[in-house]
């Protein structure tokens, strides 16, 4: 099942795999499946803009909230772009299903 990003979006939402609370920046667990847990019958393959167009997608529980030396928070959509963007594919699936 093909999806699309609209950022570079960081595999773990998608395939699973986020810090736990004790190795993530903020030190939260990440509440959300992965996206493929939705379609769990069928392969997932997901293409985002590639080249920081719009920006990384990172789970909400590993970004900084200040600017540092990881590139990743510096280039991401916000502390909130991977549950927004993880939440609304699975809303997506959820209305084709």
């Amino acid at each position: 099942m093909p999806s699309l990003s609209p950022g570079e979006i960081a595999p773990e939402l998608i395939y699973g795999g986020c810090l736990p609370a004790e190795k993530a920046w903020n030190h939260t667990d990440w509440p959300l499946a992965p996206v493929s847990a939705a379609v769990p019958d069928r392969h997932m393959l997901v293409l985002g803009l590639t080249n920081d167009q719009a920006g990384y997608i990172l789970p909400d529980n590993n970004v900084r909230c200040i600017i540092a030396d990881v590139n990743g928070e510096v280039v991401s959509l916000g502390g909130r772009a991977g549950s927004t963007v993880v939440n609304g594919l699975h809303a997506l699936i959820e209305s084709v299903k």
